[in-house]
């Protein structure tokens, strides 16, 4: 066992050697990764995803389910095996793209909201890209077409529907119809809107940190000795990103590489996942089933609206913000107003006790 752990010891030394000499040797093209990660993060990655994931934290925090009608719960519980404590953390998920439904539906877990089965099923299949990156970052962006980007959407939601049915169709038996009461703290609103914040801020930063980590790896494979073919399978294999401006030409393929997610995607959520003992082949068998099910809607659609494949040209793309500077302010404004209505009558309440 000594000697096991010695070999992996000096295999380890061996690697980190191996790395720390590439960094050094090809230094020009690691720099240039790296920013190109930042650019990514701070244009695309953060403005379409930081504010969705600030808004589930404050939804399981002050959003109750106790008014959800019996016939949606009854449907919700059917179609996935999920509570009705899960009905906001799918919708967040969907709509704020991975890895927002992974994050809430961890904060559920440690809250007693879900059980790590429940939460394990929302991480597997609650894993796909929201409206603001396939249709502005993708569509927009790097295909320059909404209606593309609207496809995308449409396929990668779909097959993380279908996905859910079917592993809700398989662990159902496990499942019960009685939820857990979900349990509110009494805190203020501009409380809970802090607490949410510094949450996502975390989260958002380990997201962007393993975006540079695979971008600068990425940049090590531009290399002219390499054929096109290779660089452009990594780039859908490793980082979502990156794989869409590769592969922006072909809608199916590109459909595929949004639902796979990319393996820097699923490091993101690996913090998540080991609470709740999600194995790492379950991931990728998973995600593989959800690639191949949005690459088949993605096809059926395109045979349907054959007008649509046209628009799938890219032309000098380059990163540019998913949205415009006087929405961003409009919104501070509100939260700021938000915050001070909120802790004056905070202060008044204190004051007449």
């Amino acid at each position: 066992m000594k000697k096991r752990l010695s070999y992996f010891n000096t295999a380890g030394f061996v690697a980190l050697t191996i790395v720390g000499v590439l960094l050094i040797v090809f230094s020009a093209p690691v720099k240039q990764g790296v920013s190109n990660g930042i650019d990514i993060c701070l244009n695309t990655i953060i403005p379409s995803m930081f504010p969705f994931m600030c808004l589930g934290q404050i939804a399981i925090n002050c959003i109750s389910d106790e008014y959800v009608p019996k016939f949606i719960e009854k449907a919700f519980f059917y179609t996935f095996g999920l509570p009705k404590q899960a009905i906001k953390t799918v919708i967040i998920g969907l709509c704020g793209g991975y890895p927002t439904g992974s994050f809430v539906a961890s904060t559920q877990f440690e809250k007693g909201e879900l059980s790590a089965a429940q939460a394990k099923k929302i991480m597997l299949f609650s894993l796909n890209s929201g409206p603001a990156f396939s249709i502005l970052a993708v569509g927009e962006n790097m295909c320059h077409s909404k209606v593309l980007g609207l496809f995308v959407f449409i396929s990668s939601t779909l097959s993380c529907i279908i996905t859910g049915i079917i592993l809700g169709a398989i662990g159902k038996s496990s499942e019960t119809l009685e939820a857990k009461p979900t349990q509110f703290k009494k805190d203020s609103l501009s409380q809970e809107f802090t607490r949410s914040v510094e949450k996502s801020v975390g989260a958002s930063l380990k997201m962007c940190g393993w975006i540079m980590i695979f971008s600068a790896a990425l940049s090590l494979a531009e290399n002219p000795g390499i054929p096109e073919s290779v660089k452009t399978i990594l780039a859908a294999v490793s980082e979502v990103t990156v794989g869409c401006i590769k592969n922006s030409n072909s809608p199916v393929i590109l459909a595929a590489v949004i639902s796979w997610g990319g393996i820097c995607v699923h490091c993101q959520i690996k913090g998540f996942m080991n609470n709740v003992n999600i194995k790492t082949y379950e991931v990728v068998l998973v995600r593989a089933a959800a690639a191949g099910i949005s690459a088949f809607i993605m096809w059926i659609m395109l045979n349907i609206f054959p007008q649509v494949k046209s628009a799938a040209a890219i032309k000098n793309y380059t990163v540019t913000p998913t949205y415009s500077g006087v929405g961003i302010t409009m919104c501070l404004i509100v939260l700021m107003i938000i915050f001070i209505l909120d802790r004056k009558v905070t202060l008044g309440f204190n004051k007449n006790r």
